[in-house]
């Protein structure tokens, strides 16, 4: 049976604003919530991970290339402590990426 949740270890802090196109590296373990409006019919927003940095390695995704525009498109992605992390968007406006790291 998994660890309770809620358990001393697995608590969550506050998130924590982060600037997209700008890479992180994970002081503890965490995850990462971003999300915006569409305001083309193509676009993106990408999550990235890895151990080393700039990280290359796109770990969450959601893409459009075509239909209505102003839809919210969102993603959320897991860092394990010392990776590093960013978020990539591209025809969006209202973004917000944070980062929620445990205790």
């Amino acid at each position: 049976m998994g660890a309770a949740i809620g358990a001393a270890k697995g608590k969550l802090r506050a998130a924590v604003n982060r600037t997209p196109g700008t890479p992180y590296q994970a002081a503890t373990d965490g995850f990462v919530r971003a999300s915006g409006q569409r305001t083309v019919n193509i676009g993106y927003i990408l999550g990235y991970q890895e151990n080393v940095t700039p990280p290359t390695i796109i770990v969450a995704g959601n893409y459009w290339d075509q239909g209505a525009t102003a839809q919210d498109i969102g993603i959320f992605f897991e860092v394990k402590k010392g990776d590093y992390y960013k978020v990539a968007v591209s025809n969006m406006a209202n973004t917000i990426c944070q980062w929620i790291p445990f205790y």
